[in-house]
């Protein structure tokens, strides 16, 4: 059986098959149901997809010049409008970025009508659409370490031009327990909108309203918005504490002696004054803490004196007077933790996660650490190191299985100081310090989430420790909630 190959035949084959490949229905007839006059007209995708953020464009072919409206539809709500005119020829291209917020894969729908003067015509067809892709960013820290009020200078590249972008500085955080407490506070934030290249670069000035006399890790979190799409990139950062006035241990000054040292070292500088009287209080206030340890009496004044004259400090002036009378009393709390500690002490801070070994009351070695987490705190309370054993093996108590489980561990040091909890080495951790007993170091890692209530050190200071101190040497474990003696295990 033939068919006949008319050129006519041939061209109503070919017009039907360009209609079904790109999805568009042209109306047949010479007149709408009303009778009215219609116009013939084809629209077509040049891409059967497109991904939200990007450009569609659809062609448009009628008989010859003529107004043209097209109106989509993504399906979530949201529609657009878009007017012009086909040219000469009847061509024309409608050409928008699809601002699609919606984040499922869904088939959206187009019409186009003609109008003509008294003829008129539709068409209509459809495209997928896809969610849009969150922005890739690239993330450079120019200042990986800076100073307490230095400058913070981050570079961003992303993928897309003009997106919002946000910077926040906070203290380096857990996200996988951060529903489980209260968010830290941003110690900065920024927003901007990268330019035409997809560039942008942060400059953020980073102050502390509480001194720091040791390095703070921080993260700095780049967000990048596009529609309804985000990306984050967490980066590290170094805060150094300022360099300001030397804080001698038993320096015996007076107050005009103390004051003339304050003066010296802040020079001219009122941003220099208000930080040595910040880090001179905060000296003080520690040492405020470990005497409160061993004695109820003989301190000036408490530490909420000391912060009241940081609050009320108005000038250059009073901010020298609060570091001369912190300093001068601070003399009078080191005589005074001298003539009641031990001859060795081990001091736990728990708030801190800080360890620091005193000799005659003076101290000699200090330390990060990392203890017991949230489920096992660690022991509060006076002890001592009742042995020393090297090596050392661990052996669970809980059963495989059990989420505390860990399974035969050796250790170099092991100095515990009441029952089950002890000082020892942990070679499979690399970070200590504020926050590791709570969120360990991050997501990714592999480092536990706290101990098991022991007091993990760095090997380095373990060995330190061991040599440093004798079987009998006092514990004082402070600075959390009170926790009695219990079933720490190890590790």
């Amino acid at each position: 059986m033939s068919f006949p190959r008319t050129p006519a035949l041939i061209g109503a084959l070919l017009g039907a098959l360009l209609l079904s490949a790109f999805g568009a229905v042209a109306p047949a007839g010479r007149a709408d149901a009303a009778g009215k006059p219609r116009i013939p007209v084809t629209a077509f995708t040049f891409h059967r997809g497109v991904v939200g953020g990007d450009a569609l464009s659809v062609g448009v072919h009628t008989v010859a010049m003529a107004n043209l409206h097209l109106k989509a539809s993504y399906t979530n709500g949201q529609e657009i409008n878009l007017y012009g005119a086909s040219d000469a020829t009847g061509y024309h291209i409608f050409k928008w970025t699809v601002g699609y917020t919606g984040s499922v894969v869904t088939l959206a729908r187009f019409w186009v009508y003609v109008d003509r003067g008294s003829l008129h015509g539709s068409t209509r067809g459809d495209f997928v659409l896809f969610p849009a892709r969150p922005p890739v960013l690239q993330v450079s820290v120019l200042t990986p370490q800076v100073t307490v009020g230095g400058t913070l200078r981050v570079h961003v590249h992303s993928d897309r031009p003009d997106i919002v972008l946000r910077l926040r500085v906070r203290p380096h955080v857990d996200p996988g327990v951060a529903a489980a407490q209260p968010a830290p506070a941003d110690l900065a934030t920024r927003d901007a909108t990268a330019d035409a290249m997809g560039d942008w670069t942060f400059n953020v000035p980073l102050s502390m309203t509480t001194p720091i006399s040791l390095a703070q890790h921080l993260d700095i979190l780049v967000i990048g918005r596009f529609l309804t799409r985000r990306s984050v990139v967490v980066s590290p950062l170094l805060l150094q504490p300022l360099a300001g006035i030397d804080l001698p241990q038993h320096a015996n000054l007076s107050y005009a002696a103390a004051r003339q040292r304050a003066r010296d070292a802040a020079g001219s500088s009122l941003a220099l004054a208000q930080s040595n009287a910040r880090l001179a209080v905060q000296r003080l206030t520690l040492d405020l803490q470990v005497l409160e340890q061993w004695t109820s009496s003989g301190e000036p004044h408490g530490a909420g004196y000391y912060q009241a004259l940081l609050t009320n400090a108005g000038g250059y002036d009073a901010y020298i007077d609060a570091t001369a009378q912190a300093l001068s009393d601070d003399s009078l709390v080191e005589a005074r933790m001298h003539a009641v500690m031990p001859r060795k002490a081990v001091m736990v801070s728990l708030g801190e996660q800080y360890l620091r070994e005193y000799e005659d009351g003076v101290l000699v070695h200090s330390n990060y650490i990392t203890t017991g987490r949230p489920e096992l705190p660690t022991v509060t309370g006076h002890f001592a190191i009742y042995e020393k054993i090297t090596p050392y093996q661990f052996i669970s108590p809980w059963p495989q299985g059990s989420p505390y489980y860990y399974p035969p561990t050796w250790i170099k040091y092991w100095m515990p100081f009441t029952g089950g909890y002890g000082l020892h080495d942990a070679w499979w951790r690399y970070h200590y310090g504020p926050g590791t007993n709570i969120g360990g170091d991050g997501p990714g890692s592999g480092e536990p989430i706290g101990t098991h209530g022991c007091v993990n050190l760095p090997f380095a200071d373990t060995v330190w420790l061991w040599d440093w101190a004798p079987v009998g040497t006092p514990v004082v474990v402070y600075g959390g909630p009170h926790v009695a003696p219990g079933g720490a295990a190890g590790i």
